[in-house]
């Protein structure tokens, strides 16, 4: 791509980007607008109940806004980024990931530290891979597995009483939406955004609607 075909990307990318800020604090207003007024009503017993749980909506929201934009994208830049040279060095990590999965299995009883033990020995079995990449990938899939297993455990979406390989499954196929629609978006993302840029206020529609709708819902709250 040329440089003079890189421009209009790189400004539609800002604008791009704009809109989808607007719409994250048009929401996150609209969330805290309402947190607040809720909050202001607390003269009744049910007041009372729900104050603690809009002023935790709140916190919630501007936590995962701060981890989302500043705190997460800097830490994933930095961890990646970090590249050990000496054989001898990783061979050790691997070993210690090895006894830590194990041990925190023993001491915790958490079977999503036995990710770490599988992590080690697939590295540590790189070498025997016809395809080099093939570690990487393995490792992606158990780091997808050992998510998917704690947040069923954790959340439990479908209840205790479906099981847990109902949890399972329910999260797994709530996790390959969401990869399958940013993937989609990584292949068609030119497309996206040369529609965005030829159609800028169609787009704006999407932020323009999000104010509308949380201040519409603010002022039924207030009232």
């Amino acid at each position: 791509m040329s440089s003079a075909d890189a421009a209009p990307l790189s400004a539609g990318f800002s604008s791009f980007s704009a809109g989808a800020l607007a719409a994250w604090a048009a929401a996150f207003w609209a969330a805290s607008r309402a947190s607040s007024s809720a909050s202001s009503l607390a003269v009744s017993m049910r007041g009372k109940m729900f104050s603690p749980l809009a002023y935790t909506k709140t916190y919630a929201l501007a936590s995962a806004f701060v981890l989302g934009l500043i705190l997460l994208p800097s830490l994933s830049y930095w961890l990646f980024s970090i590249k050990i040279h000496s054989r001898q060095i990783r061979k050790i990590l691997n070993y210690l990931l090895i006894v830590a999965g194990i041990a925190l299995l023993i001491i915790y009883g958490s079977i999503p530290a036995i990710g770490l033990t599988a992590v080690g020995l697939n590295n540590l079995l790189s070498g025997y891979w016809k395809k080099p990449q093939m570690s990487t990938y393995i490792n992606i899939g158990i780091t997808l597995f050992v998510s998917i297993y704690y947040l069923s455990e954790e959340w439990l979406p479908m209840g205790p009483q479906k099981g847990m390989l109902a949890n399972i499954l329910f999260v797994a196929g709530c996790v390959a939406i969401i990869l399958s629609i940013l993937w989609l978006l990584v292949m068609y993302y030119e497309r996206i955004l040369r529609w965005c840029l030829d159609n800028r206020w169609k787009f704006m529609l999407i932020p323009g609607a999000t104010i509308v709708f949380g201040f519409w819902i603010w002022r039924g709250v207030y009232a």
